[in-house]
């Protein structure tokens, strides 16, 4: 990576994934936009020193390693990680999944003239 811009916005990316974050939790600690971090983590804005500054101390890093090389396979490893709040979501996208299976089994959802039909049938 030789974009500097590219190069800060992925040291952003990658350490704000270790530490398991979401963009809107940093933009709340940094008091950015999600959609202004959104593009400098993909290089297509520039930011003052002063923003670089507050980001770098929100990640409990130094300015300088924002600037960092870094290697592509790096942050492929740390998108793949499982972090609490991918767990989280994963656990709650399958226990609604569940509720909705056994509401649609229950024929609660049925008036009551076609429930006692499909009782009748079983």
């Amino acid at each position: 990576m030789s974009n500097i811009k590219l190069v800060l916005g992925t040291n952003i990316k990658m350490l704000r994934k270790e530490l398991g974050w979401r963009r809107v939790r940093l933009a709340e600690l940094t008091d950015l936009t999600p959609t202004f971090l959104f593009h400098i983590e993909n290089g297509t804005r520039g930011v003052s020193l002063e923003t670089v500054d507050t980001i770098a101390r929100c990640l409990g890093v130094s300015v300088p390693r924002l600037f960092e090389p870094i290697a592509e396979e790096t942050l492929a490893e740390i998108e793949e990680r499982e972090t609490p709040e991918r767990i989280l979501e994963r656990e709650i996208r399958e226990a609604v999944q569940a509720a909705v299976k056994r509401y649609v089994s229950s024929e609660a959802f049925l008036e009551p003239e076609e429930a006692a039909l499909a009782s009748e049938a079983k």
